[in-house]
């Protein structure tokens, strides 16, 4: 028989300041290993980013079922076999935010760890990851960027998609230096 309360487990510490949360729940794309109501990000493409961090950390795949403008939902895509897990967020106009309103889980789906190309880790993503390094280096070599990928999230991704995110970084990187350049030109 367990000595433990579950009343008391999950009550409040404060029971007199019952709006007071906790730090890490006010942070804006604060980066846990775990996903929770009321995570804040600024921007949708942060919180498509950590939901596929996530995914590639918990070696788990799920779908996209409601990408719209305002709200964006994700599931299991075992979800119709039981396995009960998916995440809401929504834009909150009052605070021009995404929010995460909703999360059923853990994950109770399990998959094999991928050893090449987790799906979630597209160019995109993988771009998001590798800006200081193309920025410090921009002829930085495509085979350092794959290792650097396989040293993050234990998957190997394909030459191909590592090139791309290089070139779009590169891009990104180059744009800026003209901006800068022609900024002090004309001054």
């Amino acid at each position: 028989m367990s000595l433990i309360d579950l009343d008391v487990t999950h009550a409040a510490e404060f029971p007199k300041y019952p709006y007071i949360l906790p730090a890490h729940w006010l942070a804006i794309d604060s980066k846990p290993k775990e996903l929770f109501v009321g995570q804040r990000f600024k921007s949708r493409e942060k919180y498509v980013f950590i939901i596929k961090r996530y995914n590639m950390n918990m070696s788990v795949d799920n779908k996209v079922t409601v990408p719209k403008s305002t709200l964006y939902i994700r599931e299991c895509w075992r979800l119709a076999e039981g396995y009960n897990w998916w995440v809401r967020a929504a834009f909150i106009q009052k605070l021009q935010m995404w929010k995460i309103q909703k999360f059923v889980g853990p994950y109770t789906c399990s998959s094999t760890r991928m050893i090449e190309d987790h799906q979630k880790l597209d160019s995109k993503t993988i771009c998001t990851c590798i800006t200081p390094m193309v920025k410090d280096m921009l002829t930085i070599k495509v085979l350092v960027l794959i290792a650097e990928m396989q040293a993050r999230f234990q998957y190997r991704v394909s030459y191909q998609k590592a090139w791309i995110a290089k070139q779009i970084q590169w891009s990104n990187c180059t744009k800026i230096s003209i901006r800068r350049t022609m900024s002090y030109s004309d001054g």
